[in-house]
């Protein structure tokens, strides 16, 4: 670190890396949720950013017929997503399970990409490529400044 930073001013932007973690897990759990919402409302895939596993889940649901459990799936993965945002702010641990849960919905996007969108994929779902990414960035830095913390 930069020596003219105080003890005070690291260990103060360290804690901010861990709570924007937290939030980033908040929010993509609410955009998620919105996701779910339309597409139960309006019965289409047009928004620009969903939980992958959700959005794969409807899916693959999507000429089954009923849409009610994929849609209660759904809604429990986001809740979780939710919980462990709460869960975030009070243990500083489970920024671990933050990753990994995110990691797991990752996988779940790239497996969309291999095997349920249509070829050639639309440009849109690159948005939540990126998305992901940030995500996993804000995840891993908040790991790295909870370790820094520790020392």
């Amino acid at each position: 670190m930069n020596k003219n930073f105080s003890q005070e001013d690291i260990l103060k932007k360290h804690e901010t890396n861990i709570k924007s973690a937290s939030t980033a897990i908040l929010l993509s759990g609410i955009l998620g949720l919105i996701y779910v919402v339309r597409y139960i409302i309006s019965g289409n895939f047009n928004f620009y950013f969903s939980l992958s596993f959700t959005d794969l889940l409807l899916r693959l649901s999507e000429n089954k017929g009923s849409i009610i459990l994929p849609a209660v799936i759904s809604i429990a993965y986001i809740l979780a997503y939710a919980s462990l945002s709460v869960i975030m702010s009070k243990n500083k641990k489970a920024i671990f399970a933050g990753l990994g849960i995110y990691l797991f919905d990752f996988a779940c996007l790239i497996y969309s990409f291999i095997c349920v969108f249509p070829k050639p994929v639309d440009s849109a779902h690159f948005i939540d490529v990126i998305v992901h990414l940030f995500v996993i960035t804000f995840l891993i830095v908040g790991i790295i400044s909870q370790k820094k913390i520790k020392e």
